[in-house]
């Protein structure tokens, strides 16, 4: 148990560690980058803005989309129409990494239609690949080959030998989904020809893999999976990539599974082990320790079995303890990006402050020196014209006339400076009053949303068919107000479309699982928390993009 908890705490450092020197490394590229906006010409404005954009993807998309949409208006403004679809593309980007499937496809569609107009080739292979990803994600199988085709022939024509070789690798894969070995293995061999030209070793290494798991359980054709298999290997040993070597190790061991080499699988899975436990690697060993435990069943082997359950177990444990801290550690990166954000724009309103008490002041000096130079030259003019008293009268009561609405200009300038000095000096109390108040009520907003999340994480609150927001405000002891508050303001959404939300994610899971395979949809509906099959299908259709059996129809080997 000391153990467990020594490990556990060691796991929470390097979390903590880690997301300081991502937000640091991170905030000194946006300081740059924002230093270079300053600075830069109006034509140049747009595409910095982009890029910083880019940079606050994975910190806080609502600040990047921010400075995505003045990039966008930035571009138009200054006619940069060539910069617009590289940021359309991030603003796809954004929205994929908010969840947003739909609108993120809209925006990358948008890149390719710009790109298309201004004949931007690269562009439109850029934004095929993105097109293609979504459409992969969603299972949309031949709607992803036609665009990464069409990306493929771009790259090959221009000689992008990098994104050729990716491109291929991605057809592979597709055609490894729909179970068309051949095709898999042509491009997979295509993709394994540039990576050799590129010197890409470890993208050899996991092309090979790929091509091994076709050869066995698709063209049942071992030998060649083993010499592919031996061949990654010999270049993983060579660069020495712990993780890549126990990947393959696992890989490896599922090969010999398959074909009943019990005596040897377990040896690949041992060496696995080595190699992952070397760089922690818990997923690795997660999947080692469960088909260790499996065989362990098959040779009857109680004990080993216990004891390898146990070490699955734990790994298991590990990596939903390490997304836990990852999601904090993601919460808190937001919160300090959003409050930097904040204290940056308070203190550019500041200078602006700043900078027009300045002016005025300028002003006033000015006026002062009018006055003093006036006045110079009056005394001058009468020294010199006192023999001609009489002549000199008139152009002394001119000159007085002069002063006397100077001294009025001044006393008028001092006034207004003085109220504005004033007003200046109340606002910004005022100012600081507000940001003092606004920063408690966001750490009780932060409190609020953790123990939200953790009833439905932790407790699984949306099981209950009959939850209203009423009685998870009686659970975690606050008011319905505030909740409905919360999950608007940090996932635009209401309370029903929240729930919903965890109950479509149960839902797909037990959908995708065997266990529930012959089950209806309408038992994985109430499995899931819903009181209605129609309220389950209509929420599952506008999570997902799909159906309830549209996605059972879509799953492998269904």
């Amino acid at each position: 148990m000391k153990n467990s908890r020594r490990v556990r705490y060691i796991i929470l450092v390097f979390w903590l560690l880690q997301s300081s020197l991502i937000l640091f490394s991170q905030n000194n590229n946006i300081d740059s980058l924002k230093n270079q906006l300053n600075t830069e010409y109006s034509n140049e404005k747009a595409s910095l803005l982009s890029e910083i954009a880019d940079a606050y993807i994975h910190i806080s998309p609502n600040i990047s989309q921010k400075y995505i949409n003045e990039a966008i208006s930035e571009a138009n403004k200054n006619n940069n129409i060539e910069l617009l679809p590289e940021i359309y593309r991030i603003f796809g980007i954004i929205k994929y990494f908010s969840n947003e499937l739909d609108s993120s496809l809209f925006y990358y569609q948008k890149s390719k239609t710009i790109a298309l107009e201004l004949n931007d080739e690269l562009a439109i292979a850029s934004a095929n690949v993105n097109i293609g990803g979504i459409f992969f994600e969603t299972n949309e199988f031949q709607k992803a080959l036609s665009s990464f085709f069409i990306a493929l022939e771009i790259f090959n024509q221009k000689g992008v030998k990098e994104n050729e070789a990716i491109t291929y690798n991605n057809i592979g894969l597709i055609y490894r989904q729909l179970n068309k070995p051949d095709s898999a293995l042509f491009y997979f061999n295509n993709s394994l020809q540039l990576k050799k030209d590129l010197k890409n070793d470890l993208g050899q290494a996991y092309t090979l893999i790929n091509m091994a798991i076709v050869e066995y359980k698709s063209k049942k054709d071992n030998a060649k999976a083993n010499r592919y298999f031996d061949t990654a290997l010999d270049i993983l040993l060579v660069n020495r990539d712990s993780i890549s070597i126990s990947v393959l190790y696992n890989e490896f061991g599922n090969f010999c599974f398959y074909k009943n080499d019990i005596s040897q699988a377990k040896k690949s899975y041992l060496e696995s082990l080595k190699y992952s436990q070397k760089v922690q690697s818990y997923k690795n060993q997660k999947s080692s320790f469960q088909m260790l435990y499996k065989i362990a069943l098959i040779e009857k082997e109680e004990s080993n079995a216990l004891i390898f359950y146990k070490k699955y177990i734990d790994c298991k444990d590990t990596i939903e303890n390490n997304k836990i801290i990852k999601n904090l550690n993601e919460l808190k990166l937001k919160y300090e990006t959003e409050k930097n954000e904040q204290r940056i724009s308070f203190l550019y309103e500041e200078q602006e402050l700043k900078n027009e008490q300045i002016r005025l002041q300028q002003k006033v000096i000015a006026i002062f020196i009018f006055f003093i130079v006036i006045t110079l030259i009056f005394l001058f003019v009468i020294f010199m014209q006192n023999k001609k008293m009489k002549l000199a009268n008139k152009d002394l009561t001119i000159r007085n006339l002069e002063v006397v609405k100077s001294e009025k200009q001044l006393i008028e300038a001092k006034g207004e400076l003085e109220t504005i000095v004033e007003n200046l000096e109340s606002d910004k109390k005022h100012h600081f009053k507000k940001q003092y108040k606004l920063s408690i009520e966001e750490k009780q907003e932060q409190e609020l949303l953790m123990k939200i999340l953790d009833s439905f994480e932790k407790d699984n609150v949306f099981l209950d068919e009959n939850l209203s927001v009423d009685e998870l405000a009686k659970k975690i002891d606050t008011n319905k107000t505030y909740i409905s508050h919360i999950i608007n303001k940090n996932f635009k959404m209401n309370f029903s479309s929240f729930v919903n939300q965890y109950r479509v994610k149960r839902a797909r899971i037990l959908l995708s699982s065997k266990s529930y395979k012959n089950y209806t949809i309408e038992t994985i509906s109430q499995e899931s928390g819903f009181k209605s099959i129609t309220v389950f299908n209509k929420a599952f259709k506008k999570f997902t993009g799909l159906t309830p059996s549209n996605f059972i129809k879509n799953l492998p080997n269904s």
